[in-house]
């Protein structure tokens, strides 16, 4: 039986999903103004720089998943799933 409460909790997961979504459509990693309070504060807290020169990019990290639409362009579990260019760099880098 699907009731109220049902709906309201399928409707309150499928909001982070839209917003993804609205993001990869809008060029995620051109519109990083749209990121969450914590998901800034999170890059802070790691270090991450969006222009940095080094060895350890994004790209080669494990914590980092491209998008498969975009090449340039993907997500990191560290940093709460925001967007991320693949040749970012932060402190919290692991290896592949």
């Amino acid at each position: 039986m699907i009731t109220r409460r049902y709906v309201v909790g399928l409707l309150a997961g499928m909001v982070p999903l839209l917003a993804l979504h609205r993001a990869r459509a809008e060029g995620a990693c051109d519109s990083l103004k749209s990121l969450s309070r914590s998901q800034r504060r999170m890059r802070d807290v790691v270090g991450f720089q969006v222009d940095a020169e080094g060895e350890r990019q994004c790209r080669d990290c494990a914590f980092f998943t491209a998008d498969t639409t975009t090449s340039n362009c993907g997500s990191c579990e560290l940093l709460n799933e925001g967007p991320v260019y693949a040749t970012s760099v932060c402190e919290s880098w692991g290896e592949k």
